[in-house]
C-alpha cells in the first residue's frame, strides 16, 4: 500500500473539526477524513459498501459478504500491482458483477 499524505479535514468555520455535535460543516469535514482513512485501511469493506449501494440503486440482488472479498497485492489475471488508497486508476481494485440468472 502506498503511504499518501493528505491534508487533514478542515471546517471552514472552526478549522479543526472539533464542533461535530453542533456544526454540520465540522461533522462533514470529520466524516470526509474518516471515510478516506477507512477506504485506505479497509479497502474490501469500502468496495463492498459501494457494491451494495449500486445493487440497491439498480434493483439487483446483492448477497456478498466480507468473507467473499479479498484484495490481493497484485491483479490475479494480469499480475499488475493493485493501488489502494489513491485516486481511481487502472491499478485500482474492483469487483466484477455476475448475473446468476444468465448462467
Amino acid at each position: 500500500m502506498n503511504d499518501v499524505k493528505h491534508d487533514p479535514p478542515v471546517c471552514p468555520l472552526h478549522g479543526k473539526p472539533t464542533m461535530r455535535a453542533t456544526c454540520q460543516k465540522c461533522n462533514a469535514a470529520y466524516m470526509r477524513g474518516y471515510l478516506s482513512t477507512m477506504r485506505k485501511t479497509r479497502p474490501a469493506k469500502a468496495i463492498l459498501e459501494r457494491a451494495k449501494q449500486r445493487a440497491r440503486r439498480q434493483g439487483i440482488p446483492y448477497s456478498l459478504r466480507r468473507q467473499d472479498i479479498a484484495v490481493p497485492a497484485r491483479c490475479p489475471v494480469l499480475g499488475l500491482p493493485l493501488i489502494v488508497g489513491e485516486v481511481r486508476s487502472d491499478g485500482s481494485p474492483s469487483l466484477d458483477r455476475i448475473d446468476p440468472a444468465k448462467g
